[in-house]
């Protein structure tokens, strides 16, 4: 082999590797791993993990004792021609699944419109191109977009953070061992590409020691994709796999960091974008090793990064199904009514450019559409009665003369009548709208449509703004606030039951309790108070005991010791709650305090279970003591949660205000 064609250094076969073994982790794979095990998932991918790593090592250990690939593929060898053929075979394969999964995530996360041939057209000139270019335009561009994509990926899992509950993992086999440590083998298809890939050695330049670069790059690529399956199972039990085509960008999706960064998964897109160029330029370029070799041109590099910073930049402006701002209707809140014969009514309210103002007509002979504006002249109110949501969704285009647009969408309000009828499968449907954010607010209201047309704010000129404000969670002290995510979560989650807050006239106040997405309990505002001081999320209520009057904050979630096997069995939930007598004296009533609560509380829980709901995930901390979900489903929470014994034990930890 003539020096010349050594390219590959040990930092761009470390980057190669490791791009290799973490591109599949941005696509819909990661979804086999809960498939297969369940809330092991995160087990299973750090097994399968380890075993890559011993299989990967014992492989270079042979291919450095029998002098490597070199033989294999040199002209003359007995095994050349076969070697070869396979080679070829698999990196087709692999172009043809690069191309595969390109598609499929791009048309589930921005660019549904856009025909398969204008994508297709992009990944040729981004990966195509390319790999053309030479082996040098190919390393080059993975030494310089690797670590990027590297980072984007330690971005989305710190974003995962906020999300991450524990309690999903459990039970802690999920599946069950023969799943985890047996069928979880298939898994390891997420790391066959960097053991093919070793076919590049020969073209290491002299210094690099290929075993130990190979071992590096392949164990971080372990390592970040064991942490971003872990993060993934605690964001998602395992019952809303089927609700969710691309584990990690919801989690950018949901993210939120004020007005300064509010569509973070855009980082998700390009991150792909860029990690599909690359994986497809890497297949193609292997092929053509496989079939032939090749001589890279001249200004090859140059030309390659040019092409490939083009191709994403032009997936990134979405030009061809592209709207203009004053081509779209900004829907900020939608709600969903039902009448007696479950025939349903939604409403969307349109957000109205501010020098306009005032509402328009809508209304049509035959449309079924009804303007339902009320004097709030910043919106437009449209109610139509449609079987389901695509269906309204699709003759509200046809009654405006803009595109309607969900992705500014602040509230989404149910009303009761709805609720008791059932509302996850509105609810998922509203998950999986690529448009909506996971992070927009829930509410139950009386009237979906009267509690719109009464929406007029009085300290704010815009709308969403209001809504923004009233569903913070410092601006509610007696009603949960309530995301999407966590309401589908919540409701497809086995042991632990969502709740909502209950709008009326413009404030928030009481809750609704939900099981299988079905409503079944109404609480006042007190009880309310009393759901957030145990999930640690009240912040300043007020509860008045003896003579004094105390702020109150729920410091951290609470504690739930179970004692199943007692007669009869016990449950205890520890809270501990901060109080501040008002006026800045000592601790008065204390005791009286401490007893007002712990009464309070355990009637709370009690009236709960005996609902048939768990709002506090009672039962999700009961499944830890479970090896396998078989176990815990044949335990039978459900049906057993209203023999226990259930009290709270509340510790006061008083401070003086500032």
């Amino acid at each position: 082999m003539r020096e010349k064609r050594r390219y590959l250094g040990k930092w761009e076969l470390g980057c190669m590797v490791f791009h290799a073994c973490l591109y599949k982790m941005f696509t819909a794979y990661p979804a086999q791993f809960f498939r297969i095990s369940g809330s092991a998932a995160a087990l299973t991918a750090l097994y399968s993990g380890v075993v890559f790593l011993i299989v990967l090592f014992l492989i270079l250990m042979l291919l450095r004792k029998f002098g490597g690939l070199s033989r294999l593929l040199a002209h003359g060898s007995t095994a050349h021609g076969a070697v070869r053929c396979l080679l070829a075979i698999y990196w087709l394969f692999g172009l043809v699944y690069a191309l595969q999964s390109f598609l499929y995530v791009l048309h589930h996360i921005s660019y549904m419109r856009s025909p398969d041939w204008f994508l297709i057209l992009f990944f040729l000139i981004g990966a195509g191109v390319t790999a053309l270019c030479g082996a040098k335009a190919v390393y080059r561009m993975h030494s310089l977009m690797v670590p990027l994509i590297g980072t984007a990926a330690i971005v989305i899992a710190i974003l995962g953070l906020k999300y991450a509950e524990p309690l999903y993992l459990t039970p802690i086999l999920g599946s069950g061992a023969a799943a985890v440590f047996g069928t979880g083998l298939s898994t390891l298809f997420l790391y066959s590409d960097s053991v093919l890939i070793l076919q590049l050695i020969p073209r290491c330049r002299k210094e690099v020691k290929p075993v130990r670069t190979v071992m590096i790059g392949a164990s971080l690529a372990v390592l970040c994709n064991v942490v971003l399956m872990l993060l993934s199972a605690m964001s998602y039990p395992v019952a809303m796999e089927p609700y969710v085509s691309v584990l990690l960008y919801p989690l950018t999706k949901a993210a939120y960091f004020g007005k300064f960064w509010s569509r973070l998964d855009a980082l998700y897109l390009l991150a792909f974008l860029v990690s599909a160029f690359l994986y497809g330029a890497m297949a193609l370029h292997l092929f053509l090793l496989a079939v032939g070799e090749r001589k890279g041109s001249f200004f090859g590099k140059r030309l390659a990064a040019g092409v490939l910073c083009l191709a994403v930049c032009m997936q990134l402006t979405g030009c061809y199904d592209g709207r203009e701002v004053e081509e779209s209707a900004y829907v900020i809140a939608l709600g969903v009514d039902v009448d007696d014969h479950a025939n349903r009514r939604y409403t969307f309210q349109l957000s109205n450019p501010l020098e306009l103002g005032g509402s328009r007509d809508l209304e049509s002979e035959n449309s079924g559409a009804e303007n339902t504006s009320g004097e709030n002249q910043t919106v437009s109110n449209v109610t139509i009665a449609a079987e389901d949501f695509y269906m309204a969704q699709g003759k509200l285009k046809s009654y405006l003369s803009k595109m309607p647009e969900l992705s500014h969408l602040k509230v989404i309000a149910f009303s009761k009548q709805a609720a008791r009828a059932g509302i996850l499968d509105q609810a998922t449907l509203f998950y999986q709208n690529a448009q909506v954010r996971p992070s927009v607010n829930v509410c139950l209201v009386d009237s979906a449509q009267e509690f719109l047309n009464q929406v007029n704010p009085s300290l704010e000129e815009s709308t969403a703004r209001y809504y923004e404000l009233l569903f913070q969670n410092r601006n509610t002290p007696y009603a949960p606030v309530t995301e999407l995510r966590e309401f589908v979560a919540r409701a497809a989650e086995d042991g632990w039951d969502p709740v909502l807050p209950i709008a009326n006239n413009e404030k928030l106040e009481g809750m609704g309790v939900f099981q299988d997405g079905v409503l079944v309990l109404e609480m006042d505002a007190e009880s309310a108070m009393l759901y957030k001081l145990l999930s640690g999320e009240a912040r300043e209520v007020t509860v008045h005991a003896g003579d004094t009057t105390y702020f109150m904050t729920g410091k951290h979630r609470m504690q739930i010791r179970t004692d199943p096997g007692g007669t009869p069995p016990k449950i205890a939930v520890k809270s501990r709650i901060r109080a501040y007598p008002a006026d800045g004296g000592g601790q008065n009533d204390a005791a009286q305090l401490s007893a007002q609560l712990e009464e309070k509380m355990t009637e709370f829980l009690k009236d709960t279970l005996r609902s048939g709901a768990d709002v506090l995930g009672i039962g999700a901390q009961l499944r830890t003591a479970f090896r396998t979900q078989a176990q815990w489903e044949a335990f039978s929470w459900r049906e057993k949660q209203t023999e226990f014994d259930i009290f709270s034990q509340t510790t006061i930890q008083y401070e003086k205000m500032e």
